[in-house]
C-alpha cells in the first residue's frame, strides 16, 4: 500500500494538483491499495482522510488489503466477462460474415453443381472439402464418399509427386493444365487434365479438371503413326 500524507503537497500528485484544487476536495490524505490480477495491477483502491495522516495502523492496512483482494477478484471476473463478451461478439460477427458469403456464393454453387467439368476444393491438409457431381463421377465415387477424404487415396502412385509439386507451386508456371492419373474403381487408370489454383489467404486450392483419357490415347496412337511414317520415309 502507498500512503500519501498530503495530496496537495506530495510530488506524486503534482500533475493533477490543479484539478484537485479546482474540485475543492475535502480529503488531505490517501492510502492506495493496488488491485492485482494475474501479477498485473488493474486498478487501485483509495482510502481517504480529511485530515493529514502520516501513519496508518496495521489493522486498517490489513482490512484494506482484504478489501483490495476481494475487489481484485470482482474486477478480474468483470474483465474476464468483458473478454468473453468480446470473443462472443467476434464469433457472432464472423458467423454473420460467413453466412453472408455463403449466400453470395449460392448462385455460383448452382453453377458448380451443374458444370460438366469436375470442380474440387482441396483443404490445406489435402482433404476434399467439396466436389461437384461431375467431378465425383470422373473419380468414380459419390460426392458424399469423397468429401472429407484425403485426395491421395484416389490418386495413382505416379501422380502423387505431381500433385504435391503443383500444390507447392513448384511446377512450371507456364503450364496451365497438368495431367493427373486417378485409380477409377471400374475403368482403371484415368487421365484428368487439371488446373490447380490457390485460394488467397486460406491455404485451400481450387482444382478444375476433365477426363481426357480417350484423347490422350488417340494422341499416343497419332504419335506412333507419325513416328512410323517418318521412319518409313527415312528408310525409303
Amino acid at each position: 500500500p502507498l500512503l500519501i500524507a498530503d495530496v496537495f503537497g506530495d510530488a506524486l500528485l503534482a500533475g493533477v494538483r490543479g484539478k484537485l484544487e479546482q474540485a475543492h476536495v475535502s480529503h488531505r490524505s490517501s492510502v492506495l491499495f493496488p488491485l492485482i490480477r494475474k501479477d498485473r495491477v488493474v486498478g487501485a483502491l483509495f482510502l481517504r482522510s480529511e485530515k493529514r495522516v502520516s501513519r496508518v495502523d496495521d489493522e486498517l492496512l490489513n482490512t484494506g488489503r482484504v478489501i483490495a483482494a476481494i475487489t481484485s477478484i470482482a474486477i478480474g471476473s468483470a474483465l474476464e466477462e468483458d473478454r468473453l463478451l468480446d470473443v462472443e461478439r467476434t464469433l457472432r460477427k464472423d458467423k454473420e460474415d460467413a453466412v453472408r458469403r455463403i449466400a453470395d456464393l449460392a448462385p455460383f454453387l448452382e453453377l458448380f453443381e451443374a458444370s460438366r467439368d469436375g470442380i474440387l476444393l482441396l483443404a490445406r491438409d489435402r482433404t476434399i472439402r467439396y466436389v461437384n457431381p461431375s467431378g465425383a463421377a470422373m473419380i468414380g465415387h459419390t460426392p458424399e464418399m469423397l468429401k472429407g477424404s484425403n485426395v491421395a487415396v484416389w490418386l495413382a502412385p505416379a501422380s502423387q509427386d505431381t500433385l504435391d509439386a503443383a500444390l507447392h507451386a513448384s511446377v512450371d508456371p507456364g503450364r496451365d493444365y497438368l495431367d493427373i492419373l486417378i485409380d477409377h474403381p471400374t475403368s482403371g487408370v484415368r487421365v484428368l487434365s487439371s488446373a490447380i489454383r490457390p485460394i488467397p489467404h486460406s491455404g485451400d486450392h481450387l482444382i478444375t479438371f476433365r477426363d481426357v483419357t480417350e484423347q490422350r490415347a488417340v494422341e499416343a496412337e497419332l504419335r506412333q503413326t507419325k513416328d512410323f511414317l517418318e521412319n518409313l520415309i527415312q528408310s525409303s
